[in-house]
């Protein structure tokens, strides 16, 4: 099967369809693993996720290099009680470390040189005991041309040797819309949740 936009309905497509304002299900497992704590959330996008752990408690910072992203999700946010920062993600440096740490479908929009410190990065503003949600992109079913970055098979998993992968997935995704219209897309992808151990 390709990656290619299709005329799909969702009527058509039942269950197959992903509610892209509905958080990650490694999310929404992350946060019952750590019930309560700290969560910075790289690359809100439409903030589904910052506002999905903000609802149950945890305290939230969601950084986004776009203003008008963040000005977008302004009224949600501080209703919600989210703290925000416009910047990079490479220039991000935070005061403190998380619990959970999100960058989800974030690392495929950085240039190659720039994804393992950024990992490194995630991983060390991350408590001991803490987790980390990532997906991206791969390059299994995408052209070249799709991303800055496409992650190969096994790669991700692979900078998380020294965590407790609690999930991964390298699979194709769900039908998904991204602006809404009645027009489905599938593409390769990788999910990791994993857990930093105690030091």
């Amino acid at each position: 099967m390709d990656n290619e936009v299709e005329n799909f309905s969702r009527t058509d497509l039942g269950q197959k369809w992903f509610d892209i304002s509905q958080p990650e299900p490694y999310v929404v497992k992350m946060a019952e693993l750590l019930e309560s704590g700290s969560i910075l959330d790289l690359g809100v996008y439409n903030g589904r996720h910052a506002l999905y752990l903000a609802e149950r408690g945890f305290k939230v910072t969601a950084v986004d290099t776009s203003a008008q992203n963040l000005a977008i999700m302004e009224p949600d946010f501080r209703q919600a009680g989210i703290a925000t920062v416009q910047c990079d993600v490479r220039e991000y440096e935070p005061s403190q470390q998380f619990d959970g740490v999100l960058a989800g479908m974030l690392l495929h929009f950085l240039p190659a040189e720039d994804v393992q410190p950024t990992i490194t990065n995630l991983q060390h503003w991350t408590n001991p005991g803490g987790y980390n949600f990532v997906s991206a992109y791969t390059k299994e079913m995408n052209p070249p041309d799709k991303r800055p970055y496409l992650f190969t098979a096994g790669e991700l998993e692979g900078y998380y040797r020294q965590w407790e992968i609690i999930d991964f997935e390298e699979k194709l995704t769900p039908w998904v819309a991204m602006s809404g219209a009645d027009k489905g897309q599938k593409s390769h992808g990788v999910w990791l949740l994993a857990r930093k151990r105690q030091e």
